[in-house]
């Protein structure tokens, strides 16, 4: 099952077509129903013998499963809208997020990858819509995010911050949460650790942007957990580092607030070198070089 899941995953990608195609002979429906199926198994039915002797659970299903639904939804407005409409969808998803890792002996199976995978979903359909936003602003699911940004997992965390981008954009419901549960300080504490490859440090930038767009309380939680110093500690001189072009734009953004700071940068230019990150990525300094181009934040499209 999962190798012919796969099969269709890849005739669909991209295919527009197809995707039509998909959708009329109700495809997702059926994708949708049986990911359901799997995630709302008892255990004693999860694992099962397939030709060989060999056996599998239901809940490896849900990794190809996701897979496609992520491939048909993938910047297809009519296939985003069919996935929101099928019964459960958006429901299942909830569940796997606000489960997590602790209930994985439940799952018999599922990992970090399932999880990531929901977190790409769940972007893919809140992206240019509020009424999925809303429906997935919860405390449950920001708490979610939290418990997996915290995580080792670099693929969890880099799907749980797509999320995050596209769920707050312009959503004043999600900045509410963020600032309730201390999320924008959870997301400094994460990058001043200095664990975070370039990939995920970018999304969190970016994530940052949106929860802190038109929004003062959250601003404020930025500040006062020094959030400026923070970023600009991960900055260095490297004109192509996309992390401190994610930076600029992102400090620009909240403008005044951030100006002396940015005086700072603009007369000790020590004082953005990001040392402990240029060693750790093996980054050597050009003196000469010019400081980053700016990029702007937004909604991440799907």
């Amino acid at each position: 099952s999962g190798n012919i899941l796969n099969l269709l995953g890849n005739s669909l990608y991209r295919n527009e077509r197809a995707k039509i195609d998909f959708i009329d002979c109700k495809g997702l429906d059926l994708l949708v129903s049986n990911l359901h199926r799997v995630i709302s198994s008892s255990p004693s039915n999860r694992r099962r013998t397939i030709r060989g002797g060999s056996t599998t659970t239901d809940v490896q299903l849900a990794e190809p499963l996701l897979n496609v639904i992520i491939n048909v939804i993938d910047n297809n407005i009519p296939a985003k809208h069919a996935a929101t409409q099928a019964k459960g969808f958006v429901r299942t998803l909830k569940t796997i997020v606000e489960r997590g890792l602790e209930e994985s002996s439940d799952f018999e199976g599922t990992d970090t990858r399932v999880i990531a995978l929901v977190w790409i979903a769940i972007s893919h359909l809140a992206w240019g819509s509020p009424a999925v936003q809303s429906s997935l602003a919860t405390r449950s699911m920001i708490q979610g995010l939290l418990r997996d940004l915290k995580h080792q997992d670099e693929e969890l965390r880099y799907g749980a911050l797509t999320a995050l981008i596209n769920l707050s954009y312009e959503c004043h419901k999600v900045q509410e949460l963020a600032h309730e549960l201390a999320l924008v300080q959870t997301i400094l504490t994460e990058l001043q650790k200095n664990k975070m490859s370039n990939k995920v440090a970018c999304a969190a930038v970016f994530s940052l942007g949106n929860l802190l767009q038109n929004n003062t309380a959250g601003t404020r939680d930025f500040l006062s957990a020094g959030g400026a110093e923070i970023m600009l500690s991960q900055v260095n001189d490297c004109e192509d580092d996309e992390l401190s072009k994610r930076i600029f734009s992102f400090l620009l953004g909240i403008g005044v607030h951030v100006a002396p700071f940015l005086l700072a940068l603009a007369t000790d230019i020590k004082f953005c070198c990001g040392s402990e990150r240029e060693q750790r990525n093996g980054i050597e300094r050009d003196e000469s070089s010019s400081l980053p181009s700016l990029l702007s934040s937004s909604s991440l499209s799907s």
